[in-house]
């Protein structure tokens, strides 16, 4: 009957053969335990890391004055507006305007003007007329009433003129159309903030669109919506850092409110 054969190892064997495997494997690296670093050098635990990233800087044009309202009452132009400066008022009644081939100088053509002083002041009520007899229509591709502000102390780069067009309801109500700036010698048109916050105590939806807690403050252009605070505004790595929170579109640039031109009135200047 067959079997199978077993190799039995003796002591001996086991020996040599463990002194050879020694003597093929290359000798250990010593390592010498690295000195504990100093409390100087080691992070603290308790730090918190960058979580936040400036806003962006963008160039704005610093208003000298704000139109909050503007009615035709007892055959007047009532305006509720804020001035920084005394400034010069002329309006046009039936008129058109355009802006010259360099660009810098706008022409206003009406059939009638009218000029008056406004002084210095916060949310002040200005009369201006009797205003004349004005078309049943304004002219093709002009406007029903114009104003035109001046800060006669303009200097270097500072708003030298506002121009407000627009016209007016059955209602005597005055909607703005078109509203435009100068400055050194170069013509602006406003834009429009979309979501603005509403006047004090008007109701809800004034929050910031991510955190729901903090009042909206910023305004992301070029879509010119006005939907973060400034804490989420400056939060780093977050997806509303390069895309707008409300439409998608890309972030170019963030600014606070209280930084843009013409005030609650306009995001930028093109």
């Amino acid at each position: 009957m067959g079997c199978a054969s077993t190799r039995v190892e003796s002591d001996a064997d086991r020996n040599r053969n463990r002194a050879l495997q020694a003597a093929d494997q290359p000798p250990a690296a010593t390592e010498t335990p690295a000195a504990p670093a100093s409390n100087a050098a080691r992070p603290s635990r308790n730090a918190p890391a960058s979580s936040t990233t400036p806003l962006r800087k963008i160039p704005t044009l610093k208003a000298f004055a704000y139109v909050h309202k503007a009615i035709i009452e007892d055959n007047h132009l009532v305006l509720t507006i804020d001035a920084s400066y005394d400034l010069n008022a002329r309006v046009h009644i039936d008129g058109t305007e355009s802006i010259d081939e360099e660009g810098k100088k706008v022409i206003v053509k009406s059939a009638h003007q009218i000029e008056e002083s406004i002084s210095q002041g916060i949310r002040q009520t200005i009369k201006i007329g009797p205003l004349p007899e004005r078309q049943p229509a304004p002219p093709d591709g002009g406007f029903a009433i114009g104003v035109e502000l001046t800060n006669p102390t303009a200097t270097g780069t500072d708003l030298a003129h506002m121009y407000y067009y627009g016209n007016i309801s059955p209602e005597d109500t005055i909607t703005w159309s078109i509203e435009r700036v100068a400055c050194a010698g170069t013509i602006h048109t406003a834009q429009p903030l979309f979501g603005s916050p509403k006047p004090s105590g008007s109701g809800e939806g004034d929050e910031c669109v991510i955190c729901l807690t903090n009042p909206k403050e910023v305004v992301i252009l070029h879509c010119r919506h006005v939907c973060l605070c400034h804490s989420c505004a400056t939060t780093s790595s977050t997806s509303w850092s390069y895309q707008c929170p409300v439409c998608r579109g890309r972030v170019s640039a963030m600014c606070a409110r209280s930084e843009l031109a013409a005030l609650d009135a306009a995001a930028a200047t093109t």
